[in-house]
């Protein structure tokens, strides 16, 4: 028995606008991508790959098709739900770093399990232990700006 996509898209649409002045940034787009696949999504300025990836991340969703997550579709979900999803489910690493400047590396990385609720000694470990992974253990308590541009994007 095959398991379904981690992450599905099916005809999904996505039109910013009305009337004349609409613009569809996706039109019907089909993608499967299974657990453990490395997917790379190029294309030239005004492609949609943003919007693409807006609709993976839950932070936008389609004007039609459905998309699905782990074989659930998520039409119908509400903020609530999506929210959920980001939490518990993605990541993201943004071109821009999105750091916050007045905290260290740790409370960087510690910053989304604040979020879900996860205990202090449990995220602080976590976070050094992640930190670590990356090549950035030592560095836990430098400020954002005490690293480099690479440091900052690990």
């Amino acid at each position: 028995m095959t398991m379904p996509p981690l992450i599905e898209f099916s005809k999904v649409s996505k039109i910013y606008g009305r009337g004349e002045a609409s613009i569809r940034a996706l039109d019907h787009v089909d993608l499967a991508i299974r657990e453990h696949e490395f997917v790379a999504i190029m294309g030239p300025s005004g492609s949609g790959k943003s919007t693409a990836m807006n609709i993976l991340g839950c932070l936008d969703v389609p004007s039609a098709g459905d998309y699905l997550f782990q074989g659930i579709s998520t039409t119908g979900f509400d903020r609530a739900q999506l929210t959920m999803l980001r939490r518990h489910m993605l990541g993201f690493v943004f071109q821009g770093f999105n750091l916050l400047p007045r905290t260290s590396a740790v409370e960087n990385v510690e910053l989304p399990l604040i979020y879900r609720g996860m205990p202090a000694a449990e995220r602080h470990r976590l976070a050094k232990e992640a930190l670590g992974l990356v090549g950035l253990g030592g560095r836990e308590n430098h400020k954002t700006q005490e690293l480099s541009g690479g440091q900052q994007q690990r």
